[in-house]
């Protein structure tokens, strides 16, 4: 094993994470302005979306419309 097993591990990880974001507002030159669950707002690449539309995002690009489920926090 001359291979550092870290980086056999970071190899696992996908590079950027998919996120779940609500279309808040649908822009003319093809972005969308997305709320994130956490508070956090970002502007991101798609078109043929509405607003109100829960959708994945990876790499500030719309992949598709994720489901609506309920969001539930729960403190232990």
């Amino acid at each position: 094993m001359s291979e550092n097993i870290f980086k056999r591990f970071q190899a696992l990880l996908p590079s950027t994470p998919l996120l779940v974001g609500t279309i808040a507002s649908v822009n003319a030159n093809g972005s969308c302005r997305v709320d994130m669950p956490g508070g956090g707002k970002a502007v991101v690449i798609g078109t043929g979306y509405t607003v109100g539309q829960q959708v994945f995002i990876k790499d500030r690009i719309i992949q598709g419309v994720a489901p609506s489920l309920s969001y539930y926090e729960l403190e232990v």
